[in-house]
């Protein structure tokens, strides 16, 4: 995989946003979050409907992370150094630890609303990593074939260190 189009950076980010909305979704798709802490506190009709929906939901977003993360995990491959590749893969798999959780305990009890402030808890961990680790990701990537349009490039240069590790040298 090339870095040479900066279409990849856009998507990650354009992902981001879509998990971020994905995860916005969830935690509004129940109005009792607060009121009760088990769903078996609603009607049986909601709970089946209510309780699907959180499923599928949860199942589309977990899917869609792990296929984020596959993307991102290509791209690291040719233009990021060993330290950050590693350190950035161990929290794809503590993101993947949580959302596995996540799932096993609505499998094993349905219950929608600790899935629901499971998925609140992953929010501020994926917001983290996208700051942590994504946000150098992308450095990486527009150093190894800079955009001389790109402002955000421009304004934060890579170390020495950073560009040593570019492919092909200096």
């Amino acid at each position: 995989m090339t870095a040479n189009d900066h279409d990849f950076i856009q998507k990650m980010q354009r992902d981001h946003d879509s998990l971020l909305r994905m995860i916005d979704r969830i935690l509004e798709m129940c109005d009792r979050t607060g009121e009760l802490e088990h769903c078996t506190g609603c009607d049986s009709g909601r709970r089946v409907v209510c309780g699907g929906n959180i499923e599928q939901s949860i199942r589309v977003f977990v899917e869609t992370t792990l296929m984020h993360n596959l993307l991102e995990s290509a791209l690291m491959k040719d233009y990021v150094p060993h330290d950050h590749r590693v350190a950035h893969q161990r929290a794809h798999i503590e993101l993947s630890e949580q959302l596995k959780g996540i799932r096993t305990v609505f499998a094993h009890d349905g219950n929608g609303i600790v899935a629901i402030q499971g998925i609140d808890v992953v929010r501020e961990s994926l917001v983290r990593h996208i700051e942590e680790f994504d946000a150098v990701l992308e450095r990486y990537l527009a150093a190894a074939n800079p955009d001389p349009g790109d402002v955000v490039i421009a304004a934060s240069p890579m170390t020495d260190l950073d560009i040593a590790y570019r492919p092909g040298g200096i």
